[in-house]
């Protein structure tokens, strides 16, 4: 049976972010992410069993598996996205899969990313 997170486990406030062209000062463009919503989600680490997740801590990466309620903000994440942990600015999520509605029921959305990894 799949993950069914509750209130309690909805506790990490993520900022969504994507990577758009932005204009400085000086009229120099530049990428950089802006902030396209908030949402709660529930984090989930994966087992420590797996080889790939113990070869990434090795790198010091730390692969997890973010939750979100699906919604008309949620289904525009791609791949190319971050999400940042609004409580500690320096968590920052990169995102390495589309999401995915695993339990094809319209409610979750689950993707993969990485904390440590250049987004």
């Amino acid at each position: 049976m799949a993950f069914q997170p509750h209130a309690g486990e909805m506790k990490h406030r993520l900022m969504f972010q994507k990577r758009t062209a932005v204009t400085d000062d000086y009229g120099n463009e530049r990428a950089d992410f802006v902030t396209e919503f908030t949402t709660s989600a529930a984090l989930m680490v994966p087992g420590f069993g797996s080889e790939a997740a113990q070869s990434a801590r090795l790198e010091g990466r730390q692969p997890v598996t973010i939750r979100v309620h699906r919604n008309s903000q949620t289904v525009q994440i791609q791949a190319d996205w971050r999400a940042v942990d609004t409580r500690n600015a320096g968590i920052i999520y990169a995102l390495t899969a589309p999401p995915v509605d695993r339990e094809q029921r319209g409610i979750w959305l689950e993707m993969s990313a990485t904390i440590g990894a250049p987004a």
